[in-house]
């Protein structure tokens, strides 16, 4: 009889069982952190912070506009009377430089033997990855 008892009065953190043999009586989540009073969100008075705008940016995109949206007529022999400016900042496409190395060959004029350069000491292969390639995958 004491057996049953024990195994009915055990819960997951007294008796090493799995979270998933908890079924539906699983405990609800409880957060630790207290509760400030504020309101969520920005408070009031709070300098906000943003990216901003850069007088010269890199690349120049137009999107242009040949007919009015309300009346359908032809925009486009008018001139342009003002733009509407948005900037994206994002990060540039990573791209492979790509080296080749080349060994002087050069006969003497003496003995008639071939003479090559010597490559440095990272160049051992025909093909192969460079240093930073290398330290990016390590």
């Amino acid at each position: 009889m004491r057996i049953l008892e024990d195994q009915i009065a055990k819960k997951r953190p007294n008796s090493g069982k799995p979270p998933s043999s908890d079924g539906w009586s699983k405990p609800s989540f409880k957060s630790l952190r207290k509760r400030s009073g504020k309101k969520s969100g920005g408070q009031l008075g709070h300098k906000g912070h943003t990216v901003e705008a850069v007088k010269d940016p890199k690349y120049i995109i137009i999107h242009t506009v040949d007919e009015c949206e309300y009346c359908h007529a032809s925009l486009e022999e008018m001139s342009v009377s003002g733009y509407d400016n948005r900037q994206v900042f994002d990060i540039p496409k990573v791209q492979i430089d790509v080296t080749e190395h080349r060994a002087d060959m050069k006969t003497c004029p003496q003995c008639g033997k071939v003479n090559k350069g010597i490559f440095s000491a990272d160049v051992t292969q025909r093909v192969q990855y460079g240093a930073g390639i290398k330290a990016l995958v390590m």
